[in-house]
């Protein structure tokens, strides 16, 4: 299995309230290191974020680019957001 890199393993204790900070915590040994676990957690936001996240073979997920990757995917989702909001009022 793939391990979380540390970018992932914020968003894993922080995401929704904490909700998955199991998947990042060391006393869980057996499963924090596990993408596997991401997948299984049934939240397609959370899956994303965590794939935007991951390092792409050998190439390690750096803070810049990680920070980028989470610009890009907000603004999208508030663009989306205002055009849903703009669009289909009443």
């Amino acid at each position: 299995m793939a391990k979380l890199n540390k970018f992932q393993r914020q968003v894993a204790l922080t995401y929704g309230g904490g909700d998955y900070a199991h998947i990042a915590e060391p006393a869980n040994a057996a499963r924090w290191h596990e993408l596997s676990a991401v997948a299984q957690s049934g939240d397609s936001l959370f899956q994303f974020i965590m794939n935007e996240l991951a390092d792409e073979g050998r190439i390690k997920m750096d803070r810049g680019t990680a920070v980028q990757r989470m610009e890009n995917a907000s603004n999208d989702i508030q663009a989306a957001l205002w055009h849903v909001d703009q669009n289909l009022k009443g």
